[in-house]
């Protein structure tokens, strides 16, 4: 909940690549150093779909998972690494590399597979399917959870189907996904593995689009200010694509304004008292306004 806002997500487009490489990778080891365990990747110049385990450190040190460096070779029983060490008696290896892409049930006219890279409009549909009848929900890889983003494809695919929406010209969709191919390019690499790769935000934004949903955070300030600053800078939940348009729902403001509540009131099962820095406190109040400030400035700038 704490990445996935509106703020983080335009914070992060408007920094230069290299500054937002750097922040990332501190942030990535705000909790442990990455290189002390072993874990730190060799090219860190793409972003990477971020793995979180609180377990798998205090396994390090305990000895109960050993890291070790490439693989050179392996023999009948046994793997060899780079660095001359050998482990003997294996029964099995398991390679957690991801998955090879591939429809073998559906013709090649019907949908392309290119190296791992789908040809769909928005990550849903294909191009040039002679009738919108097939859509592809939950094939894409956001730096965030799934659920949500397959959620808003199932909805814009239900009014597609229903004839409640339409799809775009066949080479306007394909001109969308060349553009939006080459663009994750530069931010994730070309690799075989982020050919799915997306920003959480940006990808429930561009699916909200189509089903008319997106919320309007301009129109937000003059009409909800307290409801606006929730929206931009609180976690880009499903609710907020329930404010408005179809499939609005009347519990949506209020789901918003409370989401952080509900969320920590399970791990309160003892109340503590909290000791007030007033000078510090003011401290963060006039650095928050000022950022705030900024922030919006900056939102406002972009969006004219």
């Amino acid at each position: 909940m704490a990445l996935s806002s509106r703020c983080h997500f335009w914070i992060g487009r408007c920094l230069p690549t290299g500054l937002l490489q750097k922040l990332n990778a501190k942030l990535m080891n705000s909790w442990f150093d990455h290189a002390n365990y072993g874990l730190l990747p060799d090219d860190v110049s793409v972003l990477r779909e971020p793995m979180v385990n609180d377990h798998f450190p205090s396994q390090i040190l305990c000895g109960a998972i050993r890291i070790k460096p490439q693989i050179r070779m392996f023999t009948e029983s046994s793997v060899v690494f780079e660095d001359g060490s050998i482990v003997d008696g294996l029964d099995e290896v398991i390679f957690a590399t991801g998955y090879n892409i591939s429809f073998p049930f559906l013709d090649d006219s019907i949908v392309k597979v290119n190296d791992n890279s789908v040809t769909l409009y928005k990550n849903v549909f294909p191009p040039h399917h002679e009738k919108p009848t097939l859509a592809f929900i939950g094939l894409v890889q956001p730096l965030g959870s799934l659920l949500p983003v397959s959620e808003l494809q199932v909805r814009w695919a239900a009014r597609i189907f229903k004839g409640a929406a339409r799809l775009p010209p066949a080479a306007k969709m394909e001109a969308y996904f060349k553009d939006s191919a080459e663009s994750n390019k530069k931010r994730f690499g070309d690799g075989r593995r982020e050919t799915l790769q997306m920003f959480f935000t940006e990808c429930m934004d561009e699916v909200a689009e189509e089903i008319g949903v997106r919320p309007n955070i301009i129109r937000l300030l003059i009409t909800d200010p307290k409801l606006a600053l929730n929206v931009f800078f609180g976690p880009c939940t499903p609710y907020q694509y329930r404010l408005t348009g179809p499939g609005k729902w009347s519990g949506a403001r209020n789901a918003i304004m409370t989401q952080h509540s509900r969320t920590i009131n399970p791990a309160r099962t003892r109340v503590v008292q909290k000791s007030v820095d007033s000078r510090g406190m003011m401290k963060h109040i006039f650095i928050l306004c000022g950022l705030t400030t900024a922030i919006f400035i900056g939102f406002l700038l972009c969006e004219i």
